[in-house]
């Protein structure tokens, strides 16, 4: 199932609904910056999964770390453009508690939450 919303309503509304009343435990990580509102979330049952660890990046800062970042400039308002850009990627792993199946979950849509149930 996937969620889309922005992170005030998942962290004031559906994350005291999926843990309290559903029983599920998330993993947020909200967009960089100041102002940022939006994140991605990974929503999990921990009766089935167990979390092992999740990483989350900030594509902006390791766009800038590539070999090629210093040749982008001779495309017009690209760099700009993805300066202006907050995203961030998480990535969770997950094992299922029945088969110890290691699951990664990957994300980086600015409204995104993924839940395994």
């Amino acid at each position: 199932m996937v969620l889309l919303i922005e992170s005030i309503y998942l962290q004031n509304y559906f994350t005291p609904f999926l843990s309290n009343d559903c029983g599920l435990r998330g993993i947020l990580a909200v967009k960089s910056g100041e102002n940022a509102v939006e994140g991605v979330a990974t929503f999990y049952n921990p009766n089935k999964f167990k979390f092992l660890e999740s990483e989350t990046v900030n594509i902006r800062e390791e766009m800038k770390k590539l070999s090629f970042y210093d040749t982008l400039p001779t495309v017009p308002g690209l760099t700009e453009r993805l300066d202006d850009r907050n995203t961030v990627l998480q990535v969770s792993v997950l094992q299922h508690v029945g088969t110890s199946h290691v699951f990664v979950v990957g994300k980086n849509l600015s409204l995104c939450g993924y839940f395994l149930y």
